[in-house]
């Protein structure tokens, strides 16, 4: 074979260039568009009790990382919760098992959240001046962080004497018709939670398991400290919980699953947390079988 002019080697050479600089041209618009940034803002050296004095102490604990998304870019937080902290308000959970569950029962396991919730609290103020988030961005962040975590099922009791028409059949039907296919959101059970088969805010925030009101106390008690309006809502008929969020804080389309506050005159949508729906999609939502257990 006889050897090719210098200007057919020339031209290969510019079109593999250009070949090369087309397919990385391409890749980073395939990386902007489908593969979002991880921005966050980490924890601090070590976990902190500060104790009454105001002396803080260091302790051991446990690292963990919250992420959602807003627009095309995913966003999150890192914080530590001491080990004797959450031993502490297991304790302390337990101790409630003598107490009348009823609607009382989630002002009770917040009771200890303050310095645990003020640590993430601080943490998600910060990522939203970082970066100069605006309201409803940092709504959605915070609620799809939690979305994420796979639904576990929380109950009372052991689970040997978790009845099939009790415990397996409502994590079935979970998994089943919430979840779909998406076995990413179904993790397992939890037993022996007692009184109330509800993970207290602390609990939530050191080891991320989490069933429906688990989910939707720990937003509660995070959003509040931000300042939003927002509500828990509750359905005996369908034994699950959903937040509430005002609808002032929503930008753009939002489905048709709205609470009306009659006693404030305020509208909320329905944003299921086990799952990742967006506000006021729920699908045969029936307003009259739902109620604020928390506002």
């Amino acid at each position: 074979m006889r050897d090719m002019p210098f200007k057919y080697y020339l031209l290969i050479w510019v079109f593999s260039l250009i070949l090369l600089i087309l397919m990385n041209w391409l890749f980073h618009i395939y990386e902007a568009v489908f593969v979002p940034d991880t921005l966050y803002i980490e924890h601090d050296e070590a976990p902190v009790v500060v104790t009454q004095d105001s002396t803080p102490v260091y302790c051991s604990g446990r690292v963990q990382r919250m992420t959602g998304k807003a627009g095309q870019k995913v966003y999150g937080i890192e914080y530590a919760v001491c080990d004797s902290i959450y031993e502490n308000e297991k304790i302390y959970r337990n101790s409630l098992g003598s107490l009348n569950s009823g609607k009382q029962k989630y002002g009770l396991l917040i009771r200890n959240a303050g310095p645990v919730i003020d640590r993430i609290v601080e943490k998600y103020r910060i990522l939203s001046a970082s970066y100069n988030l605006e309201d409803y961005d940092l709504l959605r962040i915070i609620i799809s962080s939690v979305q994420y975590i796979p639904y576990t099922l929380v109950h009372p009791g052991s689970h040997f004497n978790c009845t099939s028409s009790t415990c397996h059949t409502i994590h079935s039907r979970l998994s089943a018709t919430r979840f779909g296919q998406r076995w990413d959101f179904v993790g397992g059970c939890v037993e022996n939670i007692n009184p109330f088969g509800v993970f207290s805010p602390v609990e939530v925030a050191y080891h991320h398991m989490a069933d429906c009101d688990s989910r939707t106390v720990f937003l509660y008690c995070v959003l509040k400290g931000l300042g939003y309006d927002i509500v828990v809502l509750n359905s005996d008929i369908q034994s699950h919980s959903v937040l509430g969020v005002n609808k002032n804080y929503v930008r753009g389309s939002a489905g048709s699953a709205v609470y009306m506050d009659r006693m404030r005159n305020v509208s909320y949508l329905v944003w299921e947390t086990t799952t990742d729906m967006g506000p006021g999609l729920y699908p045969g939502f029936v307003e009259k079988q739902w109620y604020i257990a928390m506002r």
